[in-house]
């Protein structure tokens, strides 16, 4: 198996609905964010997974997060048998 960064055109090529065309939504990793969760037992609970559709800027794959566009980074897996994924969908950021 063969693991590497995935380019902004696979990001997006992989993601595009083969039917009509548009971008899904994702499935993205950020930085742990605190949500009140009143029944929990310190009441929040913490994220670090969200969704939101793909979007196309100049080329460059966004998602939507607090009403701003962040880009993101993805890995890209060649398995044994030649069947390729883009997956493990993240913020760019150096930290996470």
């Amino acid at each position: 198996m063969e693991i590497r960064k995935a380019t902004n055109q696979e990001i997006l090529d992989a993601n595009r609905s083969r039917v009509t065309g548009k971008y899904r939504s994702v499935r993205f990793r950020h930085f742990v964010r605190e949500m009140n969760m009143p029944h929990a037992k310190n009441g929040v609970a913490h994220r670090q997974y969200s969704n939101s559709i793909l979007r196309d800027v100049d080329g460059v794959p966004h998602v939507r997060q607090h009403g701003e566009l962040h880009p993101v980074q993805a890995s890209h897996f060649t398995l044994d048998n030649g069947t390729t994924l883009v997956c493990l969908i993240k913020l760019d950021s150096p930290y996470l």
